[in-house]
């Protein structure tokens, strides 16, 4: 049985468990992104959806909440549209959050998906590099 079987066997979630040198290639890779072009009181929030279930290869599109671009099978790169009230998150008009954001990754290449804004990820992945030991494979990073 792997990890992500366990982990929801025993917590009753699903979960996504991937290597920590995914995280960082892919906090890299959304570092690198330009972040889209939003017109004013939207803020365009960095973040990564992760495969909780197998998904289909292929090519992701973008929705009115967010771009999307596939980064691998099992992770995609987003920017999620927040609406502004003046200069913090308008709690109001959430446009479903990053579980909506899931949602609509697998309406579009299947699976089950899991989404978190990049700055937890980011500190989840120092926290990491900090404790694990450099190249060991079986070095593993878990979203419940």
């Amino acid at each position: 049985m792997d990890v992500a079987q366990r982990l929801a066997e025993i917590t009753g979630t699903a979960w996504a468990v991937i290597p920590a040198r995914d995280l960082t290639t892919a906090l890299g890779a959304l570092e690198a992104q330009p972040a889209p072009r939003v017109p004013a009181g939207i803020r365009a929030t960095p973040g990564l959806a992760f495969a909780v279930e197998p998904a289909w290869p292929g090519l992701i599109r973008s929705i009115p909440e967010a771009a999307l671009r596939r980064f691998n099978d099992r992770i995609v790169l987003v920017h999620k549209f927040d609406v502004l009230a003046g200069n913090r998150l308008d709690r109001a008009r959430r446009r479903g959050g990053w579980g909506h954001l899931s949602a609509a990754v697998a309406r579009q290449v299947g699976g089950r998906w899991t989404a978190r804004s990049r700055r937890p990820l980011a500190g989840l992945q120092a926290r990491a590099e900090h404790r694990l030991e450099p190249g060991r494979h079986k070095n593993r990073l878990m979203l419940g």
